[in-house]
């Protein structure tokens, strides 16, 4: 009884998953399997270029966060003052 039982628990969870694939062929345009294999490949890359992407984005932001930090008493702008004040604390 048990065996019946997981065997039905199975098919209603494939089911489901059946359902679910064939939302989510219909969300993105795709009619049939073939059209969707292979799609992601595009999109993966190695390690390696995802952690040169990932020091490229912070040296970036690095930048832009020192361009816009106050370095000398000419750079404190009077409409500004609070926001600079605030960064500076928060960098």
């Amino acid at each position: 009884q048990q065996v019946e039982l997981l065997e039905f628990k199975e098919q209603q969870v494939q089911q489901v998953q059946h359902v679910e694939l064939l939302e989510f062929m219909e969300s993105k345009g795709f009619e049939t399997l073939d059209e969707f294999k292979g799609h992601s490949l595009g999109y993966f890359t190695t390690h390696a270029e995802l952690v040169r992407l990932q020091a490229e984005r912070k040296l970036k932001d690095s930048a832009a966060a020192k361009a816009k930090t106050v370095a000398k008493d000419g750079d404190w702008d009077g409409d500004e003052f609070v926001k600079q004040s605030n960064d500076l604390a928060t960098n």
